[in-house]
């Protein structure tokens, strides 16, 4: 007969490189929404279709603070246009801003959350 044989696992060493996970994910991901859409909202200024007369809807567009944590599912920001006729101007594909903004933005997010991912995980002391 063999001799009983047990292991205990010890899960506090594991919640606590969870927690230092998690937040790291949470402040990675904070400032990369801040630099998407800092980069969105500096497009949607430099390249537009509309005329820009008086200055007011290119000077209007900027990125929000982001609210909300990554973990708790909650973390957005935006990029608005704060006058009156920017959703008019925006609906009219000739003249949209912030739908093309995005557009030659989307590879650079991507490439942004990658580099916030891997920082987090570097962060945490994960290893891969």
């Amino acid at each position: 007969m063999f001799p009983a044989v047990t292991y205990q696992l010890d899960a506090r060493s594991l919640r606590a490189d969870i927690q230092r996970l998690e937040r790291a994910l949470d402040d990675e991901l904070e400032a990369c929404v801040v630099r998407v859409t800092e980069d969105v909202a500096f497009s949607a200024r430099a390249i537009h279709g509309f005329v820009n007369r008086t200055g007011r809807l290119e000077a209007s567009i900027r990125p929000t603070r982001p609210v909300g944590t990554f973990t708790r599912d909650t973390l957005a920001a935006t990029v608005t246009a704060s006058v009156g006729y920017a959703e008019f101007v925006e609906r009219r594909a000739d003249l949209a801003f912030l739908g093309p903004a995005w557009a030659a933005n989307e590879a650079r997010a991507e490439q942004h959350l990658e580099d916030a991912l891997e920082r987090a995980v570097a962060q945490s002391g994960w290893k891969r």
